[in-house]
């Protein structure tokens, strides 16, 4: 396999697709475990795409009642048949929620969604 279909994370035999799918792994557990505390589970995913969320089953999302909000600095399309996301646009660094307004922070790759090497440098300090 090249290394373009190696990054193909529409193929899950690729490697990106496959460590995405591990990094979700402790995601059910976490989400079950606040619905089970609250009756309801609100997730921020900063910087991640609609295209990551097709690993979690929307029937999942609808039985313990979780919303997932992905922010991004760029619009981008919400897939209609997916009704438990939601597209917010903003800057993962400044972020304008109210403190406490998610149960759960998710990122994929942190550092890739906060700009420009500068960005990056501060972030990590």
């Amino acid at each position: 396999m090249g290394l373009s279909a190696q990054a193909d994370d529409t193929n899950t035999a690729s490697l990106s697709a496959r460590l995405r799918a591990r990094r979700l792994r402790v995601f059910p557990e976490m989400v079950r475990a606040c619905h089970r505390r609250q009756g309801h589970c609100r997730v921020i995913d900063v910087g991640g795409t609609f295209a990551y969320w097709t690993q979690v089953p929307d029937a999942f999302l609808a039985q313990h009642a979780c919303e997932v909000t992905v922010v991004n600095l760029e619009d981008a399309p919400l897939p209609a048949a997916r009704t438990h996301l939601r597209a917010q646009r903003g800057d993962g660094c400044a972020l304008e929620d109210a403190d406490n307004a998610f149960d759960i922070a998710h990122s994929n790759w942190a550092i890739e969604h906060v700009g420009d090497a500068a960005r990056m440098r501060a972030s990590a300090d």
